[in-house]
């Protein structure tokens, strides 16, 4: 039997089962925007200093403070966090203790309402589809905390929560396993163009070509026909264009 459904009054969701509530995000849970550290304030030891580049693992030289913070600006694993500038996506923190920086709300769910995890998935959906009109800045995307706090979204019992949020974990890790394998395939494939490229160009693609030592290192053997030259030498000068005026012989 189909599930009865409603119309959720949320343009980017249209309906939703009848039995499921729709809610403002400030009533799911508390978004603690981070600390904006100063340059100057930046080093080589301490805790790490959470930015969007580390979220996105952009970032290979973090930076780091040691000194007094408010305890709201700790970040653990396991913590969600919601980039709201220039990148909109939420993660799950992994990465060990850290500080946060700006532009990125530390996520805590409100228990009684919401799972953890659907939490997540939830944040995760929501700035996928937080539309241009939710969005300010011209040089940098951005979300505010009043329309963040504002956003609509759907809701269902607990239950029905842990059991999307179990899907979800098994099918998007399925996906990502997937997607990995696949980026690995593409970058054996590329090795293996470059290297038909490679065969091509410099050995010739006649087989048993009698060879001869090129004196260049990054090519060693050529076929003892071919010769070697400068790129400079084997390029042809650009000829005169031809006038309107010019006569045609």
């Amino acid at each position: 039997m189909a599930r009865e459904m409603k119309d959720s009054g949320i343009e980017w969701i249209g309906e939703i089962p009848k039995e499921w509530e729709v809610n403002s995000l400030k009533h799911l849970g508390q978004f603690i925007n981070g600390f904006a550290f100063k340059p100057e304030q930046w080093g080589f030891i301490g805790k790490r200093i959470i930015r969007i580049q580390d979220l996105t693992g952009s970032n290979d030289n973090p930076n780091y403070y040691d000194g007094n913070i408010d305890i709201k600006y700790h970040i653990n694993n396991g913590d969600i966090l919601v980039s709201w500038a220039a990148t909109l996506d939420t993660f799950i923190w992994n990465k060990g203790e850290g500080l946060l920086n700006q532009h990125i709300f530390k996520a805590i769910h409100n228990e009684n309402r919401i799972s953890y995890k659907f939490f997540y998935w939830l944040l995760k959906e929501t700035m996928e589809n937080m539309n241009n009109d939710n969005k300010h800045g011209i040089v940098m995307q951005h979300v505010t905390l009043d329309v963040f706090n504002n956003f609509k979204v759907p809701l269902p019992n607990k239950h029905e929560q842990q059991q999307i949020a179990n899907y979800l974990d098994t099918q998007c890790a399925h996906i990502d396993s997937v997607i990995e394998k696949t980026r690995a395939a593409i970058e054996e494939y590329k090795k293996l163009k470059q290297s038909v490229i490679t065969q091509a160009v410099t050995k010739g693609i006649r087989p048993n070509h009698e060879m001869k030592d090129s004196g260049i290192e990054w090519i060693d053997s050529i076929p003892c026909d071919w010769q070697e030259c400068r790129i400079k030498n084997a390029i042809f000068p650009q000829q005169k264009p031809i006038k309107e005026t010019d006569e045609i012989m």
